[in-house]
């Protein structure tokens, strides 16, 4: 399987950030974590296959306090909106030697898509 493939079974970690909009307390985790900003091409994970969780958290710069959430990548390939209907969402590897095991969700990104991602991935 080329690097760039990423199988279906893998559990991709999400990283979200301490503070409002990102997480509003009681650590209730908002929408806003599956929204892409305006130079973004996808929303960034990590791989659980390459980086631990613990690595993730403890990145240079990452604040202290964040939480993490998991979803497998075939999930994300295979979510549909409230009608039904496919959201063709992809997971494909970005990593780089400055930071192995990330890769990005991209599709066309809408509201439905992040209330779907949403709904779909949970605490670690």
């Amino acid at each position: 399987m080329p690097e760039r493939m990423i199988a279906d079974d893998e559990i991709l970690l999400l990283r979200i950030p301490p503070t409002p909009p990102w997480l509003v307390l009681p650590e209730h985790i908002t929408s806003a974590n599956y929204k892409l900003g305006k130079q973004e091409k996808g929303l960034s994970v990590y791989r659980e296959r390459i980086v631990s969780p613990g690595d993730v958290l403890n990145k240079p710069g990452v604040p202290p306090g964040c939480l993490l959430v998991w979803a497998t990548a075939g999930k994300v390939r295979s979510l549909k909106n409230g009608k039904g209907e496919p959201l063709f969402l992809d997971v494909i590897a970005v990593d780089d030697e400055n930071d192995p095991g990330h890769a990005e969700i991209r599709g066309r990104f809408s509201r439905s898509v992040a209330k779907s991602l949403s709904l779909l991935f949970r605490r670690v």
